[in-house]
């Protein structure tokens, strides 16, 4: 996980019927640094799909503890970046 910089987090969020509201499923999050290519003069977005991990609640902006994974195997959750 990052220690330091911007990260941009996702949420996956459901619809509880029986108690009309939203529940928190998992997350996931990813470095703006992962995003941005700094090779060059001018920084660059990069595109293309990212998979990330979806991760157990609570949701930890702090990142301060280790996070256990949604799912055992594979990637939850696929980004794909395009510049429009």
């Amino acid at each position: 996980m990052p220690s330091a910089g911007a990260v941009l987090f996702f949420e996956l969020k459901h619809w509880k019927p029986k108690e009309k509201k939203f529940s928190l499923r998992g997350w996931a999050l990813v470095a703006v640094s992962s995003l941005v290519d700094y090779s060059g003069s001018i920084p660059q977005l990069q595109t293309g799909t990212m998979k990330l991990s979806m991760l157990q609640k609570p949701v930890d902006l702090a990142l301060s503890r280790k996070h256990k994974r949604l799912s055992p195997e594979g990637f939850d959750l696929e980004v794909n970046v395009n510049i429009a």
